[in-house]
């Protein structure tokens, strides 16, 4: 992973909320399937230089705490 930093900006995208526990399991992991979405409606010009980013945020406590 790497990190950047970036300047503010408003963000828009496909949100869906989980939990690490859940993302180990694919009967019920979502991230994976929202990754799909994104890719199938979204046209991003990659040679054009743009670029996507995958934000979690809201996280509800550690590590096993839900987040979206």
């Amino acid at each position: 992973m790497r990190v950047e930093e970036i300047e503010e900006r408003t963000i828009y995208g496909i949100t869906t909320r989980t939990k690490n526990l859940d993302e180990m399991n694919p009967q019920t992991a979502k991230i994976g399937s929202i990754w799909q979405k994104f890719d199938e409606t979204v046209d991003v010009d990659y040679k054009g230089g743009e670029r996507v980013y995958g934000v979690y945020y809201n996280y509800e406590s550690d590590a096993n705490g839900k987040f979206d």
